[in-house]
């Protein structure tokens, strides 16, 4: 029997996810007529057994979901109706859109937490409004056969990562090609992000690098990619962050030295301000795959 008062994950709990990261990969993923580079970051993989009926309701889910059963399977209520999920068949629930979950008692089920984007840093199922299915009986035997309760490992990322690749819709390959035109566009901004700490980059640079005025770079930065300049270095400034606290054994000190911080302190206030914790809970808090 399906639970009365179906649990809600808020955008608080679910936050939490972004402090462990399971795994990333960096493609150069063959789309129409381009290569283009993705990466994906890997938060969550996991396994349930359903011992009943469970309802969870996610109004505010911030990340991808990617859904494999193998025995019975579920439903999803959303927006655009109710999509019963079948055994041996993968669902892609794009972040930002709301859904209930019920899962089938006797069920087993995998699940994947992950964000994807592109050289823009552009999350490139973002926008996309309806549950993506993926019927590939390869993909599922290989799954199948590779995955565990437990099991996550580099033949297993791999594996999934060509399954979301496999999952973007055409349209959305079509924005990521351009996004990746206009990323070479603007190919000076690139080069000095690549060669100034991020946290030490000044708008009034990268307009004099590329020849307008601040003013200029940054509304055609924003209409071009509809992402504010300021948020785009911003994104930067965490990624970078967020890969020396967990890649790197400097002290949070010499982090915050590399990303261009005045100081430990105000770097320690701007990554909690943004994150809902400080560098070093991230770092202690991540598990490597």
């Amino acid at each position: 029997m399906t639970k009365q008062f179906p649990q809600i994950y808020d955008a608080s709990f679910e936050a939490m996810t972004f402090r462990h990261l399971h795994g990333k990969i960096g493609i150069d993923a063959p789309l129409h007529s381009n290569i283009v580079h993705l990466e994906i970051n890997f938060w969550t993989f996991g396994h349930a057994s359903q011992q009943s009926d469970n309802t969870f309701h996610h109004p505010v889910p911030p990340f991808n979901r990617l859904f494999f059963f193998r025995e019975k399977g579920g439903k999803l209520k959303h927006a655009n109706g109710t999509t019963e999920m079948s055994p041996g068949i993968f669902y892609l629930l794009p972040e930002n859109y709301p859904f209930t979950s019920t899962y089938y008692f006797e069920g087993e089920m995998f699940f994947i937490h992950f964000t994807i984007n592109d050289r823009s840093l552009h999350h490139i199922f973002s926008k996309v409004s309806h549950i993506i299915k993926l019927d590939s009986p390869p993909f599922a035997e290989l799954f199948s056969k590779q995955a565990g309760p437990s099991k996550w490992n580099t033949e297993l990322q791999t594996l999934v990562s060509a399954i979301i690749l496999k999952m973007i819709p055409e349209e959305v390959q079509y924005e990521i090609e351009e996004r990746d035109g206009l990323a070479k566009e603007f190919n000076e901004i690139y080069n000095l992000l690549n060669t100034t700490p991020p946290a030490a980059v000044r708008i009034s640079d990268l307009a004099e690098a590329t020849g307008l005025t601040p003013g200029s770079l940054a509304r055609r930065f924003n209409r071009k990619f509809g992402i504010s300049l300021k948020e785009f270095i911003h994104r930067q400034t965490l990624k970078e962050a967020n890969r020396l606290l967990i890649s790197c054994s400097y002290t949070i000190a010499e982090i915050a030295d590399k990303l261009g911080f005045i100081d430990r302190h105000y770097f320690y206030n701007y990554f909690k301000k943004h994150t809902g914790c400080s560098p070093g809970e991230f770092r202690k808090n991540h598990t490597t795959p």
